[in-house]
């Protein structure tokens, strides 16, 4: 459905894309990439903790180290 898409934009433009930028590919240095992310096509459970919950401290993100803070 177009509208969901169009609302899921919306609330990622809103709240992710500052850090992770627009096309999902973060900053390269503190803010790691959505796209392609094994954090984002993995366990969907995971993925949704980390969306609801935020998530805090060191993790991996396509061989590559990040330690930084993700609001809820």
């Amino acid at each position: 459905d177009k509208g969901v898409v169009v609302a899921g934009e919306k609330i990622y433009n809103t709240y992710c894309g500052s850090c992770h930028q627009g096309n999902g590919l973060g900053d390269n240095n503190r803010f790691p990439p959505l796209a392609g992310s094994e954090w984002v096509t993995g366990d969907k459970k995971r993925l949704i903790e980390v969306v609801l919950n935020g998530l805090q401290g060191p993790i991996e993100v396509k061989g590559q180290s990040y330690n930084n803070v993700m609001p809820q």
